[in-house]
Formats: C-alpha cells, structure tokens, sequence
C-alpha cells in the first residue's frame, strides 16, 4: 500500500466511532529495504506449584512458567 493509499485508509478510520490509534512506532532502514513491526503482550503463565514445609508454615514456590 502506498503512503497516499495508507494515510486515507487511516482518516477514513480514525472517522469511525470506536477507533483508537495504539502506537505509532517509527524505524529507520536502509532505502529499497522492507521492514515489519508487530504488537504483542506478553503474558507470564504459572504451570504448576511446589510446596515446601519451613518454619512459618508451608510455603508456595511457583514452577515452569513461560511468557
């Protein structure tokens, strides 16, 4: 899509009800080079548990886990 094309896709949506701009991100590159951005949340994820007896009682220790 061409920078014209892209930026009166963007003003027709920004004309919607709804319509909320995230980011706008910039990068720099080489001429004639293409470049890709992308959104992303990370989410940590607990997978399991392991429990220790100590002197205050038993204790929960989170295992495994990814993002």
């Amino acid at each position: 899509m061409t920078d014209p094309n892209f930026r009166v896709v963007l003003h027709a949506l920004q004309q919607r009800t709804g319509f909320e701009t995230l980011a706008e991100p910039e990068v720099v590159t080489t001429s004639g080079r293409q470049t890709q951005m992308r959104a992303t949340q990370i989410i940590q994820i607990v997978t399991g548990f392991t429990f220790q007896q100590g002197a205050s009682g038993v204790q929960q220790t989170p295992t495994g886990g990814t993002q």
